[in-house]
């Protein structure tokens, strides 16, 4: 597949222009601009947390601003296993997730 602008995390994310559609798949626009990404206030928050383990969101600091320079679509839900099939035609994750009945529904997984 030629580059379609899209990357895939749980969510697919779509840069506006792609060339391609998902009549099954609700996106909304997120436009360019800046935010605050992180905790500023990590102490607060670690001091809510069961045990207090620090651990669980070490990955949420430090607080820095993020700029997006070009706005883009995002889907609305996770994109399930079926409809990522559906559009590349492999299946990503744990061989285990084939197996289960309801396999199509899942949230896509192991994939970046």
């Amino acid at each position: 597949m030629k580059n379609m602008n899209m990357i895939w995390v749980p969510v697919l994310w779509c840069l506006s222009g792609a060339v391609w559609s998902m009549p099954d798949i609700a996106f909304v626009p997120i436009p360019a601009g800046e935010f605050v990404m992180g905790n500023s206030r990590f102490d607060e928050v670690v001091f809510d947390l069961p045990a207090g383990d620090a651990s669980l969101i070490e990955g949420e600091r430090p607080a820095h601003r993020v700029r997006i320079t070009r706005g883009f679509e995002l889907s609305r839900t996770e994109i399930t296993q079926s409809q990522r099939f559906n559009l590349m035609k492999t299946r990503p994750g744990p061989a285990a997730l084939w197996s289960r009945p309801d396999w199509r529904a899942l949230p896509v997984v192991s994939v970046s």
